[in-house]
């Protein structure tokens, strides 16, 4: 038998303050002056970011860079200027990582920002609907008598036609769970909706994720919208799930405007469950309106967390003992290979972590391709705060699944 999986893993952490009105985007200004003309629609590729830390200049100006440790695109701009009814859209990278944009100067937003999860295909087997930037895919619906749909993907994708879960819970007997922290730290996107079994409607995937960062002000004023909505279930039938809001994250040192920031789970279906709004600045004047809430701090954390907790799968062993090297940077397509496992049903994951406390278990989640994700637990992790290592037993079916891992804990 041969199983052909993806590999995801999401870190829990924790954030650090940095002192009031001294908040430092860390923006160099190498991507240089993002300015959209008002009514003009634009496309960044996430794919064109050369592959570097994220402090690095950008090689390209405008291109940005993807750290693959941070699992993110950072632009380094000097000024962004959105026009009135002008659109920012963007096409995922390979990785599916979420957008960061760090300015020296203002960022303005009259128009629209836009990292909205796909609404569910109505097409039959392989047709995943494409998360925003950072977010996860919809299941598929499989209109063949006998044949399961897909879950979600994604640590909140919803059951077989189930709604994808993130800031909330998603909706239906086996909805997504909601994951992450109020601070969106780490930066991650919603999770999709299952598809429906028998039928051919697939889920709605996640909402996308994005941080925006400012050494000045962060400014969407009226008319302007940053969006990261869950995409729709391709059917208003509770047989099919909805994808989960995605995050806004605005650090700066001065938030103002009027305008909106919306990340909600989609309605059709089993919902979604919302996605999570996050203002963190010494000076906050926003006078505009956000879905869901806004987490609010007077105090700018780090973009990225120092220290952050990492889980990694290492590699996955079958009964006989043969071992299957994992990547260390999975791409996200659902249909894309990152590792080939053969030899039964019953396998083994060797997981690595740092700056978890020992004694922590991880979960572990395996979305199928057909039928309904499963769930495993390790045993806890051994070792020190800075190094440890667990295993976890796991069970796969022929065919192509997704695993991510999972660890919280009470710092």
């Amino acid at each position: 038998m041969m199983n052909r999986m993806c590999v995801w893993v999401l870190m829990a952490a924790m954030t650090s303050a940095t002192a009031l009105g001294q908040f430092d985007s860390g923006s160099d200004g190498s991507d240089g002056v993002l300015t959209v003309a008002p009514g003009q629609d634009v496309v960044i590729d996430l794919g064109s970011a050369a592959n570097a830390e994220w402090t690095s200049p950008s090689p390209v100006a405008g291109n940005g860079v993807y750290d693959a440790v941070r699992w993110a695109v950072v632009f380094k701009y000097t000024t962004v200027a959105i026009g009135a009814n002008a659109t920012v859209r963007f096409v995922n990278h390979p990785k599916g990582a979420p957008v960061v944009w760090l300015a020296t100067g203002d960022v303005v937003i009259n128009g629209h920002v836009v990292l909205d999860g796909d609404d569910g295909s109505p097409v039959s087997g392989r047709a995943y609907a494409e998360p925003g930037p950072g977010g996860f895919a919809g299941g598929v619906g499989v209109g063949f008598s006998g044949v399961a749909g897909s879950g979600g993907f994604g640590p909140g994708g919803g059951g077989t036609g189930d709604g994808g879960g993130f800031g909330t819970g998603g909706f239906g007997g086996n909805g997504g769970d909601s994951y992450g922290q109020e601070a969106i730290v780490p930066l991650i996107g919603g999770s999709g909706g299952g598809g429906r079994s028998n039928a051919d409607f697939g889920g709605g995937a996640g909402g996308g994720a994005i941080l925006i960062g400012s050494n000045a002000g962060v400014i969407i004023n009226a008319g302007g919208e940053v969006s990261a909505r869950g995409g729709s279930a391709a059917d208003d039938n509770t047989d099919v799930g909805s994808g989960s809001g995605g995050a806004i994250r605005l650090v700066a040192n001065r938030i103002s405007g009027g305008g909106s920031l919306v990340a909600p789970g989609a309605t059709e279906g089993d919902n979604g469950g919302d996605g999570r709004i996050r203002f963190e600045a010494p000076e906050i004047t926003f006078s505009g309106t956000t879905t869901p809430n806004t987490s609010v701090s007077f105090a700018p954390g780090q973009v990225f967390a120092s220290l952050a907790p990492e889980l990694t799968v290492v590699s996955v062993r079958n009964e006989l003992g043969v071992v299957f090297s994992v990547s260390d940077d999975p791409d996200a397509r659902v249909t894309t290979t990152d590792a080939e496992v053969t030899g039964g049903t019953t396998y083994t994951v060797d997981i690595a972590a740092r700056f978890v406390p020992p004694g922590t278990t991880v979960l572990v989640l395996v979305a199928r391709a057909n039928g309904t994700p499963f769930r495993f637990t390790s045993d806890p992790l051994a070792g020190t705060f800075n190094s440890s290592t667990t295993t976890a037993g796991i069970t796969l079916s022929q065919g192509r699944a997704d695993i991510q891992l999972r660890a919280n804990w009470t710092p």
